[in-house]
């Protein structure tokens, strides 16, 4: 009875090493596709929340700024989400029709170095940054991907159609 008891976990340990597996590469491909819907999304970070606030408007002052034109009709849709660990701020996420506008949209203010509320017509002070928008678990991986390039004297990292990438120097490859 007991050496039965053992063949049939043993039988059971290899089905349950199987479904770990396969659920690993299923929640990879999930995770995969969730950033791949948001390739056309730009995350804008430090816009306070003002009353009856138009997002096309706040849109709109920075192209203005970063020298970057963005129409209203090539914007799929705008909207502020709720950070996870703030109540007050809310960042914008801007979605366009394709991903060469979003590309632009981006590098134009990166190029823009310091982008500041005052530059949109807003009081008070703090720089407004453009960026990739990446899923809760990217974000967390960048995070540690900074700490862990800090530690191992890297000195490039950066995102690049929602991919994080690392570099030791300038003569490094990536």
């Amino acid at each position: 009875m007991v050496n039965q008891r053992s063949g049939i976990e043993g039988d059971h340990t290899g089905d349950i090493t199987r479904l770990q597996q396969r659920l690993e590469k299923i929640e990879t491909t999930l995770h995969e596709n969730d950033q791949r819907l948001r390739l056309n999304n730009v995350e804008i970070k430090g816009v306070p929340v003002t009353s009856s606030e138009n997002l096309f408007t706040i849109v709109s002052k920075i192209c203005t700024k970063v020298n970057c034109e963005v129409r209203q009709e090539q914007i799929n849709y705008i909207a502020r989400v709720p950070q996870r660990n703030s109540k007050d701020n809310k960042n914008i996420i801007m979605s366009l029709h394709n991903r060469y506008l979003r590309d632009d949209f981006i590098a134009a203010a990166k190029k823009c170095k310091n982008l500041t509320i005052t530059d949109i017509g807003l009081n008070g002070s703090g720089n407004i940054y453009v960026n990739d928008h990446l899923t809760f678990e990217n974000k967390q991986l960048l995070n540690k991907a900074k700490l862990l390039a800090k530690e191992k004297n890297f000195s490039y990292i950066w995102v690049k159609n929602c991919k994080i990438l690392v570099k030791k120097n300038t003569t490094s490859p990536h």
